[in-house]
């Protein structure tokens, strides 16, 4: 998470740094954060999350591959 800053100049020419309130994320947090919000149980067991995840990578590209061949 990357923390963003808003600046102004005051009128005697000193900057003025305020921390935004919202968080940034980058595209990978936001891509982590979407993945565990779609597994419920990604809080519970990290091997059977990790299987899972697994399992769902090669269905998917199992489908896609079926899809390839159907054409």
């Amino acid at each position: 998470m990357e923390t963003a800053y808003t600046f102004t100049v005051a009128e005697n020419n000193q900057i003025i740094f305020t921390k935004d309130e919202e968080p940034q994320f980058t595209t990978l947090e936001e891509l982590e954060m979407a993945i565990a919000e779609s597994f419920p149980e990604s809080y519970v067991d990290p091997e059977k999350y990790a299987k899972r995840l697994k399992h769902l990578c090669l269905a998917e590209y199992s489908n896609k591959y079926k899809e390839v061949l159907k054409s």
